[in-house]
């Protein structure tokens, strides 16, 4: 697999990039967005063996920078976002594009099918199209079986300025404390009585492209009721449910979760008609 690095553009002392893996006779995209809970991760965080998969099935595979949360707000992210898709036209057909999240970047992505971005599908990887939720807004059962981060302590980790590569153990603290306390919406909404604002209404999903969604039964971080939900409400929906009591259960290669990656390369293939 070769993989060559875009540079998109510059903004607020940050450079947005973004890597490409190309095929070599096809203009379809898989645009990615990581997960990491808005705070963590970074653009190449997904195997090369699920890109691989996607290079080999006649997809190019890109992945995209966006700056993190607290340090950037959401509404900044979407801004970087959208200019990122803008940018990424010059360089591969998105009038083919497939969008593609893992957790929060499914999120992303949900909130910017919302403002107009229109992929021919949608995978959706444990994520959420929702953050007025009520869970969302209290102390996660999961997250408060370990030992307290202060928000002191959680605090002494932000910088001063914006980032887009978030190491896990570097960040994750910040992640921890805010569901652990309940504050997580405050690290990246502009303001915490927005959440409406920033989710995916239920007649706003009801125009939402074929999406497959593929969720944990027992997900400790986001619940699977929540996947089930969407998948309920938009049109072309399918649901694919993993039994295991993960989130990210794919972090790991191995045959099972190839053989899932490969369930949503035959999903898009059934699910959309490309040029």
């Amino acid at each position: 697999m070769s993989q060559v690095t875009i540079p998109l553009f510059t903004k607020n002392g940050i450079t947005i990039n973004a890597s490409l893996s190309r095929t070599s006779s096809s203009s379809k995209a898989i645009i990615y967005l990581h997960g990491g809970g808005l705070i963590f991760g970074q653009r190449n965080d997904l195997p090369k063996e699920y890109i691989e998969l996607f290079n080999n099935a006649g997809f190019n595979f890109v992945t995209i920078d966006y700056p993190l949360a607290p340090e950037a707000k959401l509404d900044q992210i979407l801004d970087s976002l959208t200019k990122s898709l803008n940018e990424l036209s010059h360089y591969i057909n998105t009038t083919q594009m497939i969008a593609m999240g893992r957790s929060a970047g499914s999120y992303l992505w949900y909130l910017l099918i919302k403002n107009g971005a229109a992929p021919r599908a949608f995978l959706d990887f444990y994520g959420y199209a929702k953050v007025n939720n009520s869970i969302f807004k209290m102390p996660a059962p999961y997250y408060t079986k370990f030992p307290l981060v202060p928000p002191f302590q959680a605090q002494s980790l932000i910088q001063k300025s914006p980032l887009v590569f978030g190491d896990l153990d570097q960040r994750y603290p910040i992640y921890l404390s805010s569901r652990q306390l309940g504050t997580w919406l405050s690290a990246f909404l502009p303001q915490v009585n927005k959440a409406d604002q920033y989710s995916v209404s239920d007649s706003e999903l009801t125009k939402f492209p074929p999406t497959l969604l593929i969720h944990c039964i027992n997900d400790p971080d986001i619940p699977y009721k929540l996947a089930v939900e969407t998948s309920n409400i938009i049109p072309k929906a399918k649901l694919i449910t993993i039994d295991l009591n993960e989130h990210d259960f794919d972090r790991i290669v191995s045959c099972y979760t190839l053989e899932i990656y490969q369930q949503a390369i035959n999903w898009l293939n059934n699910a959309v008609t490309f040029h």
